[in-house]
């Protein structure tokens, strides 16, 4: 991440993730499953709900400047050619993932 504070708040949304398959999967949703979207449009892949979910959660823990702030390194690491581009990682929050977390948090509603 570059710097020992962003690290630490990259850190924390890590954590949340974890957290939210974890919660998923309490909630009967293997990981890799797709759920059915409630809107009823495509399917929603695990990976994003739980990213979704761990936006959620950090908003409702007030650390929405630590998602803001990882989601943005890896954005900018991305255009830079230092960050994988494409697939979503149950390690890595991927470039349109940290995308999604930012329109999340812009909206959180």
């Amino acid at each position: 991440m570059g710097d020992k504070e962003i690290a630490k708040k990259a850190l924390m949304f890590h954590m949340m993730r974890g957290m939210a398959r974890v919660l998923l999967q309490e909630w009967g949703s293997p990981e890799g499953d797709a759920f059915t979207n409630p809107s009823g449009g495509q399917p929603i892949e695990d990976a994003i709900l739980a990213d979704e979910l761990a936006a959620v959660l950090i908003v409702m823990l007030g650390q929405t400047e630590s998602a803001r702030q990882q989601a943005q390194v890896i954005i900018a690491k991305a255009a830079a050619g230092q960050y994988p581009v494409s697939g979503q990682s149950a390690r890595l929050l991927s470039v349109d993932g940290a995308r999604n977390v930012l329109d999340w948090l812009e909206e959180p509603n």
